[in-house]
């Protein structure tokens, strides 16, 4: 596709470096819910054309049964290493409320909060999110 960019790589760092103007910005399971929303967010609006579209997943803060975070802290999940050692890894598991709130912080106006699932769990598996840059 002309005009396509692919980027795996620190997203906040990226986005504080370049001047880059986006149409869309797209995160499956990306950085979206691994770094701090309000900055992350705040960056990804920085960058998007008026009207552009952010559209991301993130795991759905009740999969295992669980609550969304409550507040700007994040829970820490355990990482397995290749070494099979452990790691907390920091992430954000707000509920669709929450999302919705820290991209209207951003000056970002939420389209659509789908909850997928899977036919054989009882607990939503994901969030799937779209917003415009107002």
């Amino acid at each position: 596709m002309t005009g396509l960019t692919l980027l795996a790589c620190d997203a906040l760092r990226y986005l504080q470096r370049t001047t880059a103007v986006f149409d869309i910005v797209y995160s499956v399971f990306g950085a979206i819910g691994l770094v701090e929303p309000r900055q992350l967010l705040a960056a990804i609006a920085r960058h998007l054309r008026p009207h552009g579209v952010l559209a991301f997943s993130v795991p759905h803060p009740r999969r295992a049964g669980g609550e969304a975070s409550e507040g700007p802290q994040p829970r820490h999940s355990p990482l397995r290493l290749p070494d099979g050692s452990r790691a907390p890894l920091p992430r954000w598991e707000l509920n669709g409320a929450g999302w919705r709130r820290a991209l209207a912080q951003a000056d970002l106006r939420t389209t659509a909060v789908t909850e997928l699932g899977h036919p054989g769990r009882q607990h939503p598996t994901a969030l799937m999110i779209t917003a415009r840059r107002n």
